[in-house]
C-alpha cells in the first residue's frame, strides 16, 4: 500500500511540473507603414497558446531613429492589446511601458483587469500631447480565462503588432504620428537642385578639356 501511494504522489508529481507556468519575450521590430518583424532570438508570439499562469513581456522597437508623437491629449484604446483566438472573459495584470533613447516616459499597471471578446493587453491607456517615444512594452500574466463557449477554450496570440495595427495606424483611437529616422529622409529640393547644379558645372567642365579635332 505504501509503494502504491508513493507511485501516485510521483506520477501528481509529475504532472504538476508539466504543467509550470511558461514565460516569453516577443522582441519585435518596427519599420513604420505596418512593416514589423521578429528580432533574432526573440520567441514568436504569432500561434503562440497562453494558459492560466503564462506570462509575457511584449516589447516593440521602432527602428532606423524612428518614433512616435502624441498630437493629441486623450485615452488611447487598443494601444498594445494583441489579438487573440477565440471569444473569453480573460483576467490579467499588466503593465504598459513607453521608452524614448532607453529612458521611462510613461508607464501604467492594471491588477486584474477584466477583458472580453478576442483581445488582451493594454486598451485603456491616458497619453498626453507632446509625449515622443521609439519603443513600447507590456508585460502581461494570464490569471484567467473563461471562454464564452466552453467548447472553444483557446487563448492563441495573433500577429507581431497590436489589433489595431501600430499606434499611428490605430483607426479607433486617433492622434498618434510616426516619423521614419533621418537615415530615411527624404533629401529637401535644394539638395536636388545643388546636384543638378553640380552635374551641369562637371558636364561644361568635361566639354572644355576636350581636345580638338584639328
Amino acid at each position: 500500500m505504501k509503494s502504491l501511494r508513493l507511485s501516485f504522489l510521483s506520477i501528481v508529481l509529475a504532472l504538476a511540473g508539466s504543467a509550470q507556468a511558461a514565460s516569453f519575450t516577443f522582441n519585435v521590430n518596427y519599420f513604420g507603414g505596418a512593416v514589423a518583424s521578429l528580432a533574432t532570438g526573440s520567441d514568436n508570439p504569432d500561434g503562440q497558446s497562453l494558459l492560466a499562469g503564462d506570462q509575457f513581456r511584449w516589447n516593440i522597437n521602432a527602428q532606423n531613429g524612428g518614433q512616435w508623437t502624441v498630437e493629441n491629449t486623450a485615452n488611447y484604446l487598443f494601444l498594445m492589446a494583441a489579438r487573440v483566438d477565440n471569444a473569453a472573459v480573460r483576467i490579467g495584470d499588466w503593465t504598459l511601458t513607453l521608452w524614448n533613447n532607453g529612458s521611462s516616459v510613461f508607464s501604467q499597471t492594471r491588477l486584474g483587469a477584466s477583458q472580453q471578446q478576442v483581445h488582451l493587453g493594454a486598451d485603456d491607456t491616458n497619453l498626453v500631447a507632446g509625449l515622443v517615444f521609439d519603443s513600447m512594452s507590456l508585460d502581461y500574466l494570464l490569471t484567467s480565462s473563461t471562454p464564452l463557449n466552453p467548447l472553444d477554450d483557446q487563448t492563441t496570440f495573433r500577429g507581431l503588432l497590436p489589433i489595431f495595427g501600430a499606434p499611428e495606424l490605430n483607426s479607433i483611437s486617433r492622434g498618434i504620428t510616426y516619423a521614419r529616422g533621418n537615415d530615411n529622409a527624404v533629401p529637401e529640393p535644394g539638395a536636388f537642385a545643388l546636384a543638378g547644379l553640380g552635374l551641369l558645372v562637371a558636364g561644361w567642365t568635361r566639354k572644355q578639356r576636350k581636345p580638338s579635332k584639328d
